[in-house]
């Protein structure tokens, strides 16, 4: 994934911890896998390729006017070709759906069919939920990298601790224990059920 949905200072100003100059490129690693978490547990990417430098997805055409294309903030171009990704030719013939609001989720042929296929349609655009992190993401991402860093650190005090993934968060007041609680929360709130 490579994407970090919060910076060392927006850690720094949601989970109201000080990251020490030594500390920053370990706790963007963690910034790192927290994303990666976040994305994981709620199965969507929040954060889209930049639009200036779109990427390449390949789908398996259905024979419908309706194709799903995941999650994107901009379609750039869009083309058919021949099975497993041969010959393709770009087509213009389709409107991105939902019409006045993003994400973009489908892809629909004004007049035509998608032909079946496999690998044989080829989109390139931003793809994922928006280019900025919604905020309760980001205190979510914020708190779970304030606990790895609490747990990793062994900060004094009573400390109860939880897993996330492979990493372990630590809280020892009740107020880190009900951001935790809150974080965890808005994850399952967030989560998308994959049909």
């Amino acid at each position: 994934m490579d994407k970090q949905y919060i910076t060392i200072d927006e850690l720094e100003n949601l989970a109201l911890v000080e990251v020490a100059e030594t500390y920053v490129s370990q706790a963007e690693k963690y910034i790192e896998a927290m994303s990666n978490q976040v994305a994981l547990m709620t199965n969507r990417e929040w954060l889209s390729d930049p639009v200036d430098y779109p990427t390449t997805r390949y789908f398996d055409g259905n024979g419908s006017a309706h194709l799903r294309i995941g999650e994107a903030v901009a379609v750039e171009t869009v083309e058919i070709g021949e099975d497993y990704g041969e010959n393709f030719e770009e087509v213009t013939d389709y409107i991105t759906h939902p019409y006045n609001s993003s994400p973009i989720t489908k892809l629909i042929r004004k007049d035509n069919c998608w032909d079946r296929g496999i690998k044989n349609i080829k989109v390139t655009g931003a793809f994922g939920y928006a280019t900025e992190v919604p905020e309760d993401i980001k205190f979510a991402v914020a708190t779970f990298v304030a606990g790895i860093i609490r747990y990793q650190t062994n900060q004094e005090g009573e400390i109860e601790s939880e897993k996330i993934g492979n990493y372990s968060v630590a809280y020892k007041t009740e107020e880190e224990k009900d951001d935790y609680k809150k974080a965890m929360s808005i994850v399952e709130m967030r989560r998308v059920i994959l049909i």
